[in-house]
């Protein structure tokens, strides 16, 4: 999946650009994201894990599209 792609499915939330980001540089293991979505984005852990998982599913159905396209 192209950097633009991922851009695309943060279009319209920060934390989820912020998420791209972050994939994008390679410096954290997605799955301890959530620690770092609490202190960017004052989440509790509770918000964290849903924003990061809703990031998950929309990142993984956009590779599932490309796959049968």
């Amino acid at each position: 999946m192209s950097r633009e792609d991922y851009e695309l499915i943060g279009a319209d939330r920060p934390e989820f650009e912020w998420l791209n980001m972050v994939r994008d540089h390679g410096s954290m293991n997605m799955f301890q994201a959530g620690q770092s979505l609490q202190d960017a984005f004052g989440l509790n852990q509770r918000e964290a894990k849903k924003v990061l998982l809703e990031w998950m599913q929309l990142v993984q159905k956009k590779a599932h599209t490309e796959q049968h396209s």
